[in-house]
């Protein structure tokens, strides 16, 4: 069976079938920009990672992956985040884009939640889609450049039709900053030989983002 069929118990399984609910929000973002050579620096050659730059009204994420995702932003029903999916034979990739606006006064604060609350609402999607027992493997703060993040991984059990099990991780970035919350995530089989230690730490130390010129 494969990784798709995971989904079907996961937080990309509301990801992987969400553009049929919110089909008429499809156009309202930016195209994904795609290209090579820009964005990351001294990813190992061996993974065969490839650069990408995914692009969000204004903002962009680059990371390197095993494969190029050729999918734009959508908007997450009528909400103010807007995801991407992608996915190979090996590994299944999920983003979350969120921006905040500044306070329509001097005086008013941003209005925005802290980055624990964003872990709790990441984690409780997989029990809302009823992945069972799953365990947090690591919850690790880390630095990318001068900017906090957050790193979880999370493990759980799957059932085959067939009566086998297995068992799936998924991989969390939080990226939290004061105007803007990217959330990362890949799910793969823990027994998959081809997804590293190495090859997640690789991806996840490429990830940058930045403002981009819209005109």
């Amino acid at each position: 069976m494969s990784i798709k069929t995971i989904y079907a118990l996961t937080i990309c399984a509301v990801l992987l079938f969400m553009p049929t609910v919110s089909a008429q929000t499809e156009n309202v973002c930016d195209e994904v920009l795609f290209f090579t050579g820009e964005g990351t620096e001294d990813v190992p050659p061996p993974w065969g990672l490839h650069d990408n730059v995914l692009k969000d009204r204004g903002h962009a994420l680059y990371i390197s992956l095993p494969f190029d995702v050729r999918r734009p932003f959508r908007r997450y029903r009528d909400s103010d985040e807007y995801f991407l999916t992608s996915k190979n034979e090996h590994i299944a990739f999920a983003l979350f884009h969120r921006l905040y606006e500044p306070p329509s006064s001097n005086d008013a604060p941003l209005s925005r939640p802290s980055q624990e609350e964003i872990i709790e609402k990441a984690l409780d999607r997989l029990t809302e889609n009823d992945t069972a027992d799953w365990t947090v493997l690591r919850s690790e703060s880390l630095r990318l450049g001068s900017t906090p993040v957050k790193r979880v991984s999370v493990m759980y059990p799957y059932r085959f039709q067939s009566g086998e099990w297995h068992i799936f991780k998924m991989e969390y970035l939080f990226v939290c900053t004061d105007t803007e919350d990217w959330v990362v995530m890949f799910e793969y089989r823990a027994d998959d030989r081809e997804i590293t230690d190495d090859m997640l730490d690789a991806m996840f130390s490429s990830v940058r983002w930045r403002m981009i010129d819209t005109k």
